[in-house]
């Protein structure tokens, strides 16, 4: 981020000083006039292979998946690592579904504390990890899961309070879910300030006037349906 400002202050400077150029930078964003500054998105990356390419990135100042993501997408299991006890994965009366995991197990739980603290420890620049299901249907209903919530589509209750227990482990550091599948439902309770969700825009049209969209409802419906209970949103074009 401070590399991103020094570039910003070169560039401003060259437009206002001629005795400095610097033609090879994008225009600034920052006039410098003030002492600070207010951005309307907290977390931005436009995915493209020249963004994630050194300097360049510094340049524009976008995130990458590579330096800001402890975890990301479906590969909660590489954290779990191996060895894992069949508490870990998702059951239907005596049935074990391997293909899912169990949001409530102390395992996953302590497996995941274990994962951050020895990568990422407790302190620090923080960190975001994505933690969501594996891409089925399938949700636990153990008896404690049942008991947070899970219904047989819905797997949020449970995963909120797994969410809420990194949260308050790792009070630096940032856990989020995504809104699909099994967990569209948008949770029962507050989130700690240190929790989000990632919602996807698939669903709306692309290259139109989406105001007067008749599918813009729904999306719209959705988001206000996770912000009335969580602090940070981001939307993935």
């Amino acid at each position: 981020a401070m590399i991103w400002l020094i570039y910003q202050f070169m560039k401003q400077l060259s437009n206002e000083d001629e005795r400095f150029s610097a033609p090879d930078l994008p225009p600034a964003i920052i006039d410098f006039h003030t002492m600070c500054d207010d951005f309307d998105f907290e977390y931005r990356e436009p995915f493209f292979n020249p963004n994630i390419s050194g300097e360049y990135a510094d340049i524009i100042g976008t995130h990458t998946l590579e330096d800001d993501w402890g975890i990301w997408g479906h590969n909660l299991s590489k954290a779990l690592g191996d060895g894992v006890s069949d508490s870990v994965y998702a059951k239907r009366g005596n049935w074990i579904e391997r293909d899912q995991f169990c949001f409530s197990s102390n395992e996953i739980f302590n497996r995941l504390r274990e994962y951050i603290y020895n990568n990422y420890g407790e302190n620090g620049n923080s960190q975001r990890f994505m933690i969501m299901p594996n891409d089925n249907n399938i949700v636990c209903i153990c008896e404690l899961c049942k008991s947070n919530g899970n219904t047989l589509s819905n797997v949020t209750p449970a995963l909120s309070v797994l969410l809420k227990r990194l949260s308050d482990a790792f009070p630096k550091h940032l856990f989020f879910t995504a809104a699909y599948l099994t967990t569209s439902t948008s949770p029962f309770n507050k989130w700690p300030q240190n929790a989000g969700v990632m919602l996807s825009k698939i669903d709306l049209p692309k290259g139109v006037e989406l105001r007067y969209n008749e599918k813009t409802g729904g999306f719209l419906k959705t988001l206000n349906q996770w912000k009335a209970n969580t602090s940070k949103m981001y939307i993935w074009d």
